[in-house]
């Protein structure tokens, strides 16, 4: 079944391809997000024109200006600001500069929709537009622009364990990592990092409750020195119980600089 998905997912890419080829010639796209059919010249001029319409550009555009902490990517209000902070308070009082984060949105409406359709109702045609908006927000993270250490990384998609990928048919971390090399000229590294244990849901845990949901699930199988900055890639960072339990395995194993990204974060 899940090598019939697999094709299925090819075959989606490949006739996106095609009408993509066409699109010059079209007047009339449809939002990849709601659905709704646009003129491609109402949003021309975004990185995201060619998928959304006005209104989830919109969207876009405004969760783009957010101010989030470097290491965590939780929003920073005002007051922080105002000090001139770049950490949260959890963040601050253990600063790490070889762990840093970058996300496009809070996890709250309509993100959190496109992120349900790619996840749980198997909505492959989210992917290639949540990777673009990912790798745009990259390109124009200051951080990153001119620094070496974090300009070329090998990504590492946040495994599913065994019996969650035969339950769902794909890992929709993985799918994005891939597309999102594909747009950064990055790496792909899908067999260094295993999840090893089918655990309980994380969904309506509290981070205490995923910490220990987690304990020693994730297991690094070969060397990661070899790999540079490594960049993990996650749909959605809730309490970071995930992220935190996948960089403790990698910081075992040797892994010294780690960009977490995602498409949306929880705030607190």
């Amino acid at each position: 079944m899940p090598a019939t998905k697999h094709r299925l997912y090819r075959f989606w890419l490949s006739a996106r391809h095609a009408f993509e080829q066409a699109d010059p010639w079209l007047p009339w796209r449809v939002c990849t997000a709601c659905e709704q059919p646009f003129r491609r010249h109402a949003t021309a001029g975004h990185a995201l024109c060619a998928w959304l319409c006005t209104s989830c550009t919109k969207h876009v555009a405004i969760a783009q200006r957010t101010v989030r902490c470097v290491q965590c990517a939780l929003p920073l209000g005002p007051r922080p600001q105002a000090f001139g902070w770049t950490r949260c308070r959890h963040c601050k009082a253990n600063p790490d500069p070889d762990l840093q984060a970058l996300v496009c949105s809070d996890y709250s409406p309509p993100a959190d929709d496109w992120i349900q359709t790619m996840k749980y109702r198997k909505g492959w045609g989210m992917v290639p537009m949540l990777a673009d908006w990912l790798a745009d927000q990259w390109r124009q993270d200051h951080r990153f622009a001119q620094n070496r250490d974090w300009t070329s990384c090998t990504l590492l998609p946040v495994p599913s364990s065994p019996g969650r990928l035969r339950q769902r048919g794909y890992n929709q971390a993985a799918l994005l990592a891939k597309a999102l090399g594909q747009r950064l000229n990055w790496r792909l590294n899908t067999d260094t990092l295993h999840k090893t244990e089918d655990t309980q849901s994380q969904a309506g845990l509290d981070k205490a409750g995923r910490l220990q949901n987690l304990q020693h699930v994730f297991r690094v199988v070969k060397p990661v020195q070899r790999l540079g900055t490594i960049a993990l890639v996650d749909d959605v960072i809730t309490t970071g119980a995930t992220t935190a339990a996948c960089v403790h395995a990698l910081r075992r194993a040797g892994a010294q600089r780690i960009l977490v990204m995602a498409i949306c974060r929880t705030p607190e």
